[in-house]
């Protein structure tokens, strides 16, 4: 649970120039989770965007195969193909689409290579990653 921001993604058309992006999750009472995914539109100064879903997850087994419902009926399905041990960096994917999430606004230059050499391997295109600019939260004070 907790705030997530996105260092870099194969984005959906709604994020396609998201900047500032951060994913927050909060388990709610009945044990979905509340997704909250806030970003400022087209640049770091843009206008602030916010979108809001319920979650849970799918397979108890593992924890990783979560839906999401941004509304009746809809729902899709999100993969969590890497996690860190100390939590502080992850990698989801939904269809062609992928996040690479981290604690920080920034992440290590090797580290976020190493990741998308494995997102490669695992047959995403690269050529569709976008790095996602961060400059420490201004459109998250806005909004």
């Amino acid at each position: 649970m907790g705030d997530w921001y996105v260092i870099a993604h194969i984005p959906m058309a709604a994020e396609a120039e998201a900047h500032e992006a951060v994913e927050s999750y909060e388990l709610a009472e009945d044990g979905t989770i509340d997704v909250r995914f806030r970003f400022c539109e087209g640049a770091l100064d843009g206008p602030p965007e916010e979108f809001t879903f319920r979650g849970w997850v799918h397979d108890p087994a593992t924890n990783a195969e979560w839906r999401v419902r941004p509304v009746w009926p809809l729902a899709f399905r999100y993969q969590i193909i890497e996690l860190d041990p100390e939590y502080t960096t992850t990698v989801v994917v939904s269809g062609e689409n992928a996040w690479v999430m981290a604690r920080r606004p920034k992440m290590d230059e090797a580290q976020l290579a190493a990741i998308t050499d494995r997102l490669a391997e695992r047959g995403f295109a690269l050529d569709s990653l976008r790095r996602v600019p961060h400059r420490g939260g201004a459109c998250r004070e806005r909004s």
